[in-house]
This record gives structure tokens, C-alpha cells and sequence, in this order.
């Protein structure tokens, strides 16, 4: 058990069907292109709903998301704005494995050691995903995430497609069983979407 940690996603990746496709090697939905999967193809030992007390916004774009923005958090801790999230127990190895997927790239490695006594790595300060985050504990294992290896100033972030929204918003109502209208509620807080989305269109577009 001292080989395994809990990832936290809390973007597409607190969809859990979603999150097998990064375990199993396999088209996720929502998407257009097969994952690689893990070289341990276990399944999480448990996943558990987590509020992660770091705030999310959306920024830089992605072509499996309609060239738009994805989901990244601050790395300042922030209670009083925290983000919902799915978290999963996995094993180092397999957490390197999905990092890797996210950066496309399959030689990425981590120092865990660095990691826990540092609170933060980065991997590769040129990749979407580069650096890798200590947002707390449970249990006595650690609760990893990753994020952008840089500060990204509000005016950099960008609006996600509706396609993003609705996979990550599936993931949280099924986990959390909140209801569209405070979903929406939850996007609204980013300037990033507000701006392009009014109320009544989320609530349309998200309600199925």
C-alpha cells in the first residue's frame, strides 16, 4: 500500500468512465482519439468525492476540446473558492502514466521524492500539464494533481466549448448529485465563461 496515492482530476477526468480509458487504453467519452492506457491496468483500488481548496479556470486550448480552453487550477491555496473533484487510488506507477497521457508524451517521469518534500514538481515546464501538485492527504496517503507549470494571468484564460463543460459537469452531478442549476452556479464563478455563456444557455446545454 506505500506504493499507492490519490489523483485528484478535476476536469474531464472526474468522469470516471473517462478516467478508465486513461487506464485501459481506450477512446474516452466525449473524445476522438484512443489513449494509450497504463502499463498496470488495475482498476483504482477506491474513489471518493474531494473538495480541492485550489480555485480552477480555464485557459490555453486543446484540439481534443474543440480548440478551446481546459480546466487548470491555481496553485494557491484558496478555501473559500474550492473545486470539486473525483479522486482515485492508484499506484505511483499508473499516476505516471496518466500524466503522461495528459502531455502527450511517454517518457515523462516524476520525483515523488521531490514532490513530497517540495509540495509541487515540475515535470516539464513546456508541457500543458507540467507540474504535478500536493493539494493534501487522507488516510496518510498523499492527494496529487497536476496543473500548468506556470502562472496564467487572467486575461490569458479561455473560454471551454460546451463539450467540456458537459463531460466535466457529468462527472460532478454524478458524483456529487448536484443539480444543473447549481452546476452552472459553479461555472459562473469564471469570469472565463460568463462572459461568452449566459445563465440560461448553461442551463440548457447542461441540463441532459
Amino acid at each position: 500500500m506505500e506504493n499507492y496515492v490519490w489523483y485528484a482530476s478535476y476536469g474531464s477526468n472526474i468522469n470516471q468512465d473517462r478516467f478508465y480509458a486513461y487506464i485501459f487504453g481506450d477512446i474516452p467519452p466525449g473524445g476522438t482519439v484512443s489513449e494509450v492506457g497504463c502499463r498496470d491496468q488495475s482498476l483504482p483500488l477506491r474513489a471518493e468525492n474531494v473538495m480541492i481548496d485550489f480555485p480552477m479556470f480555464f485557459a490555453k486550448r486543446s484540439s481534443r476540446w474543440d480548440n478551446k480552453g481546459v480546466g487548470f487550477i491555481d496553485t494557491t491555496s484558496d478555501p473559500e473558492r474550492p473545486t470539486y473533484g473525483r479522486m482515485y487510488l492508484i499506484t505511483k506507477e499508473q499516476y505516471v502514466d496518466v500524466v503522461r497521457q495528459e502531455n502527450n508524451d511517454m517518457m515523462l517521469e516524476i520525483d515523488f521524492n521531490q514532490l513530497e518534500s517540495m509540495g509541487e514538481y515540475v515535470i516539464d515546464s513546456t508541457k500543458m500539464y507540467g507540474k504535478v501538485l500536493d493539494v493534501g492527504e487522507k488516510e496518510g496517503r498523499p492527494i496529487y494533481t497536476f496543473t500548468h507549470p506556470h502562472a496564467i494571468d487572467t486575461d490569458e484564460r479561455i473560454t471551454p466549448s460546451i463539450t467540456y463543460l458537459k463531460v466535466i459537469g457529468a462527472g460532478i452531478k454524478e458524483a456529487f448529485g448536484i443539480s444543473t442549476a447549481a452546476l452552472v452556479d459553479y461555472y459562473l464563478l469564471r469570469e472565463e465563461v460568463a462572459e461568452v455563456y449566459s445563465r440560461e444557455e448553461l442551463m440548457e446545454y447542461l441540463a441532459n
